[in-house]
């Protein structure tokens, strides 16, 4: 004999706006609920953090701008993650696109971009991209998904050269490997992944005294730099109004500042 639950009124009214007429039953949306909560699962407890949250009209970014992100993402951790560890990464890579309305909370305490993250993670399953028998917890790609077609790109001024072409997998080992010189961009269909915040601070044209003092601070990715303050900067050795002009202006020309808050904290993409 199946159980009987009993929900309120309200609840009720809540089950059929999230159901697709003709499609969904009361068990299926359930079942999908349960889904979104497991994806969002990473080991944090919520239960203090379950509030009502009001929702704005702040534009955010599309779902589907975390697809090829999400894929190599856990193509850095060997095809798979735990999900505190895929956020880890997630949020640096897409901090500089994210918008007022993505980082805005959800009722369950996270930001409107990793709740857009883990609903991508669901169409990546669907579209056989992801695996859907993983252990709770953890996000792991298909064969499928590594087997996607993707090509890797140097820049030269204003142009970009074709390194390499094959496999997803193939390319983004190329890409995560730690390089020498300026940082490629990996292409997936019409998708650029190019994250700014991955790239090294000795891609920027620093003065010798600006660079020397990174260099010191073991300051390695940009993202670590827009980190800093200017203020914090200014007390190191070497460092004047004039480096800090010139740090400053190399940031802006990737449309970067210093005191930038960036999810997921400080980087250590090589020992990701």
């Amino acid at each position: 004999m199946m159980p009987v639950i009993r929900i309120s009124e309200d609840t009720y009214a809540r089950m059929k706006r999230c159901a697709e007429p003709l499609d969904d039953t009361a068990d299926s949306v359930i079942a999908r609920a349960l889904t979104a909560l497991e994806m969002l699962g990473d080991g944090l407890d919520r239960s203090a953090s379950m509030t009502t949250v009001k929702r704005t009209n702040a534009p955010k970014l599309p779902q589907k701008v975390f697809r090829v992100p999400l894929l190599m993402v856990l193509l850095r951790f060997g095809g798979k993650a735990q999900a505190k560890d895929v956020r880890r990464l997630l949020g640096p890579i897409m901090a500089p696109k994210l918008t007022d309305g993505d980082l805005e909370t959800v009722s369950t305490g996270d930001p409107r971009w990793w709740n857009a993250a883990c609903w991508e993670r669901s169409e990546l399953i669907r579209d056989g991209l992801m695996r859907d028998d993983s252990e709770r917890g953890v996000w792991e790609i298909s064969d499928k998904g590594k087997g996607l077609a993707a090509s890797l790109h140097g820049r030269e001024g204003d142009k970009d050269r074709m390194i390499a072409h094959g496999t997803l997998q193939d390319i983004a080992e190329r890409y995560w490997r730690r390089p020498v010189g300026p940082r490629p961009f990996v292409m997936a269909g019409e998708v650029v992944f190019d994250p700014v915040l991955l790239r090294r601070v000795d891609e920027l044209v620093l003065y010798p005294a600006g660079a020397s003092c990174l260099k010191n601070e073991d300051i390695v990715y940009v993202g670590d730099l827009v980190q800093r303050s200017e203020v914090d900067l200014l007390c190191r050795p070497g460092v004047g109004r004039k480096v800090m002009a010139n740090i400053e202006q190399e940031l802006a020309k990737l449309g970067l500042k210093l005191g930038m808050n960036v999810p997921g904290g400080p980087l250590n993409i090589d020992a990701a």
